[in-house]
């Protein structure tokens, strides 16, 4: 049996898809904008007031932008301290690799931004987006860096007498 929606509820819901999608129109992840959404119902749910449906739809759109802005600078906050407490470049675990001497030192000859992004992606298991925060940089510069460095690392590594594949 299905369960029937009155035109109140269906107002809602088409609300709801609006805002989903005005907020990923703006940058913001579709989950993110799906809980920031969920967020707003349960703020409306808990509310004590009452608005009338024409200003109902604008107070939606004002809260969800908040909650999406105060969601932001959480993250923000959090990966800055990250950055600042962890991340440092001395805290930066390199290698566990056994007899990687010849990894570490053609490592070494690569520009600090390379050698950051390339640790962080492989030794480290961090995905682009993450690295971004934790250097404080852009994911495209973060793509860059770890193109180069794996141009370069090669490069290196070929000069040394290693072949592809014989690393």
């Amino acid at each position: 049996m299905a369960i029937q929606l009155d035109d109140y509820e269906k107002e809602l819901i088409a609300w709801a898809r609006e805002i989903i999608a005005y907020l990923v129109k703006s940058g913001v992840s579709l989950a993110d904008a799906q809980d920031v959404t969920q967020d707003v119902f349960v703020r409306l749910l808990d509310s004590e007031f009452a608005l009338p449906a024409s200003k109902l739809r604008s107070w939606m759109y004002r809260t969800a932008i908040r909650r999406y802005i105060d969601l932001y600078r959480r993250e923000k906050t959090y990966h800055d301290v990250l950055r600042k407490e962890f991340f440092t470049k001395e805290n930066i675990v390199t290698y566990d690799v056994q007899d990687g001497e010849w990894l570490r030192e053609a490592m070494q000859s690569l520009k600090q931004g390379q050698r950051f992004a390339l640790e962080l992606y492989y030794f480290q298991g961090f995905n682009v987006k993450e690295i971004a925060h934790i250097l404080g940089i852009s994911q495209s510069k973060v793509k860059i860096d770890l193109m180069r460095g794996r141009q370069n690392l090669k490069k290196q590594l070929e000069k040394e007498g290693y072949e592809d594949g014989n690393f």
